[in-house]
């Protein structure tokens, strides 16, 4: 099972911090309501798209709390 997060539009410009927190806080509350399924999170944003860690990992902060995520070192430092 996989689970799209997008960080860039239909043109391929990078999205707003702002609307990539909303599309992870989708995420999270569908990967709570479906706990047989295992998320393994990539440092999304952080590649093509141009954020640091920094600027990304908050955006995960309550997924730490939920067992099917495992989120990458990066997010957790």
């Amino acid at each position: 099972t996989s689970y799209a997060i997008p960080t860039k539009d239909e043109n391929i410009k990078t999205l707003p911090l702002t609307e990539i927190e909303k599309h992870v806080n989708v995420f999270l509350m569908f990967a709570k309501e479906h706990p047989e399924l295992n998320f393994v999170v990539t440092p999304i944003g952080c590649g093509l798209a141009g954020y640091k860690y920094h600027q990304i990992a908050p955006f995960f902060k309550d997924a730490l709390a939920i067992k099917n995520i495992h989120l990458p070192d990066e997010f957790t430092k």
